[in-house]
């Protein structure tokens, strides 16, 4: 099963350029969380994964000043993946109207994450 967000729209100070850290710009994030498929789905929500958590995590990672949109990206990825019932997830991060680009509507990534469950010695 897969948790969809569309087009979060946030307002930010991202960006490598000074200017864009001082002016910010409006971003929207796309987000795909797969869950683990739980056989006591039952109307519950301890028994999911509560879709409001993965939205607080985007809304305080784009509070949080970067000045990559990868390393914005891997961050939400990251802290999503942490909960239990998420089996992988996918973001696309865009930023609209991109500094120095005015031709540009939006540029932006894509990453895609399993959970990583290798143990390490």
């Amino acid at each position: 099963m897969k948790i969809i967000f569309e087009e979060i729209k946030l307002f930010a100070f991202h960006g490598f350029y000074k200017e864009e850290q001082k002016s910010g710009h409006w971003f929207s994030i796309d987000l795909e969380v797969e869950i683990f498929e739980n056989k006591n789905l039952n109307d519950d929500l301890q028994n999911t994964f509560n879709y409001e958590i993965a939205y607080q995590i985007c809304v305080a990672e784009m509070k949080n000043t970067q000045k990559l949109l990868e390393t914005v990206a891997n961050n939400v990825l990251d802290k999503i993946l942490a909960n239990d019932a998420v089996e992988s997830a996918t973001i696309k991060l865009f930023k609209h109207a991109p500094h120095k680009m005015p031709d540009a509507k939006k540029v932006g990534v894509s990453i895609s994450k399993p959970k990583n469950n290798f143990v390490s010695f």
